[in-house]
C-alpha cells in the first residue's frame, strides 16, 4: 500500500468530521410554525455539544490513524521488498549495457567429477557482498583488462584476490599464465608447470634480455591453443550445437612496460645480426601476439590482463584501435594515488576532465577514511570507486598445489580445494 490512499482517506474523514461536529454545535433556525398555518415565527433547535465533541474525537483519531498508516506503508514496503545493496562508495550506478555480460554456465558434461563436486560444495549463486569488485570483473563482457598501478598502490593484492575469486567462481575451470620481471607471489602458480613444459608464471630478469624468448614461446603456444578452441567452436556451430568454452584462460602480463623494455634491449643486442632473411623484432612480435588475443580471444574465453605503471593505452604500444577492448581498473591507496590522478585527469583522460576530477576527489575521500585499504577506480560497470576486499595473508596463500604429478592434468593445473575465503 502506498501513501496516497491513506492520505486521501484521512483527509476525507477530517473534512466530514469537521462539518458534522459543526452542525451539532450550531443552533438550527426553524421558520415554520406548524400549529398555526400561515404564521411565520423564528425558533432555533437546541445544539447537541456532547455528540459534537464525540464526533470530533472520532474524526481526529481516524485521521491520525490514516496518516500513520500512510507513513508506515512505504517504509514497510521498502524494508520488505528492497534488495540488499552494496554500500561501497560508488560515484554513480549508471552503466553501459555493453560492459555487462551474463555469466556463462560452467557446469557442462565435459567437466571433471572433481570440478563438479567443488562447484556443489561452493555454490556460485551466493556471492559474498564484499566481492562486488571481483564480480564486476568476472562478468565484464570485454574480458581484457588494463591495470595501471604505481608502486605501493595495492596491485598485487588486487591481482591475487581476482585470481582466487575467478577460481572459486569457475569451480576450478580456470587456467592462469603469467609473466613478471620482479619476484612476487602467485598463489603457488610459479611452482606449477603448464602443458608447454614451462612454469605457469615466467619470471624474467631485467639483466637477461634473452629471456624474452621464453615469453614469446609461451604466447605462441597459447595462440595455438586459441586456434584449436576456435576450430572446436566452429565445428560445434556447424553442427547446430551451443558452444561453451570448457575453461577460462587468463594471460596476465605483469610489469608490461618493463617487459617491453626487455624486448627492446634484446632487439638492440641482436640488431647487428648478419642473417640474409629479415627477422621479426621481439618487441613487434610480442605486441602482435597480445593484439591477437585482444582481437580474437573473447568468444573463447581468452583474456589478456596488462599490468603496468602507465595509464595510457597508447603508451603500452597497443594499436589505438584496440583501446576499447580493455576495461580499466586503477588501484590506489592513501599516499599512492598518482596513477589514479593521471588516469582520471591526465592529458588523455579516461573520462572528461570535470567528471574525472570529481571521481578522483571521491577516491581521495575514501582513501583518507580507510588509509590501509586499496581503492579501485573502475569503468567495468560505469564509473565507480570501490574498495578491494580485505584479504589478510593473500600473499602467503598457496591456493594451487606445489609441483606434483597428481596436480597436472593434461597440461592444466588441478588446484587444491579452497579454504573458506569465498565460501
Amino acid at each position: 500500500m502506498t501513501r496516497l490512499p491513506w492520505f486521501v482517506a484521512g483527509g476525507s474523514i477530517a473534512v466530514a468530521g469537521f462539518f458534522g461536529a459543526r452542525s451539532l454545535h450550531m443552533n438550527i433556525p426553524d421558520a415554520v410554525d406548524k400549529s398555526h398555518p400561515g404564521k411565520i415565527v423564528v425558533e432555533f433547535a437546541q445544539p447537541n455539544p456532547a455528540q459534537g465533541k464525540l464526533l470530533s474525537l472520532v474524526a481526529a483519531g481516524s485521521t491520525a490513524g490514516c496518516l500513520w498508516m500512510g507513513m508506515r506503508g512505504d517504509s514497510a514496503q521498502s524494508s520488505e521488498t528492497a534488495l540488499p545493496v552494496k554500500t561501497a562508495p560508488a560515484i554513480r550506478q549508471s552503466f553501459d549495457e555493453e560492459d555487462l555480460a551474463v555469466p556463462l554456465e560452467r557446469v557442462t558434461p565435459a567437466r571433471s567429477a572433481r570440478s563438479q563436486s567443488i562447484a556443489k560444495e561452493q555454490p556460485t549463486a551466493s556471492v559474498p557482498e564484499e566481492s562486488v569488485l571481483f564480480e564486476r570483473l568476472f562478468n565484464h563482457r570485454k574480458r581484457h583488462l588494463l591495470v595501471p598501478a604505481e608502486t605501493g598502490a595495492g596491485k598485487t593484492t588486487f591481482l591475487l584476490g581476482a585470481i582466487e575469486y575467478f577460481w572459486h567462481r569457475t569451480g576450478g575451470e580456470l587456467e592462469v599464465y603469467g609473466s613478471t620481471v620482479k619476484p612476487s607471489p602467485w598463489l603457488g602458480l610459479e611452482d606449477l608447470k603448464a602443458g608447454d613444459g614451462k612454469p605457469h608464471v615466467l619470471k624474467l630478469t631485467i639483466d637477461a634480455p634473452h629471456q624474452i624468448i621464453k615469453l614469446l614461446e609461451r604466447l605462441r603456444w597459447l595462440e595455438r591453443k586459441l586456434v584449436a578452441a576456435q576450430q572446436e567452436r566452429d565445428r560445434a556451430e556447424q553442427a547446430g550445437q551451443v558452444y561453451v568454452p570448457k575453461v577460462r584462460t587468463l594471460i596476465v602480463l605483469d610489469e608490461w612496460n618493463k617487459t617491453l623494455a626487455l624486448a627492446q634491449k634484446f632487439d638492440r643486442l641482436n640488431s647487428g645480426n648478419s642473417d640474409d632473411e629479415p627477422r621479426l623484432r621481439a618487441e613487434d612480435e610480442l605486441i602482435a601476439l597480445v593484439e591477437t588475443f585482444l582481437l580474437m580471444g573473447r568468444e573463447d574465453e581468452f583474456a589478456v590482463w596488462l599490468f603496468g605503471q602507465d595509464h595510457q593505452v597508447q603508451n603500452a604500444k597497443i594499436n589505438t584501435g584496440y583501446q576499447k577492448s580493455f576495461g580499466i581498473v586503477v588501484p590506489g591507496r592513501l599516499g599512492s594515488m598518482q596513477g589514479m590522478e593521471q588516469a582520471l585527469t591526465g592529458r588523455t583522460a579516461i573520462v572528461g576532465q570535470p567528471r574525472g576530477r570529481e571521481i578522483l576527489q571521491e577516491a581521495e575521500r575514501v582513501a583518507e577514511a580507510s588509509p590501509e585499504t586499496t581503492i579501485i577506480y573502475s569503468n567495468l560497470h560505469g564509473h565507480e570507486v570501490l574498495e578491494v576486499p580485505h584479504l589478510p595473508g593473500i600473499k602467503q596463500q598457496r591456493l594451487f598445489a606445489r609441483q606434483a604429478p597428481s596436480n597436472v592434468v593434461q597440461g592444466r593445473f588441478n588446484p587444491e580445494p579452497l579454504s573458506d575465503v569465498w565460501a
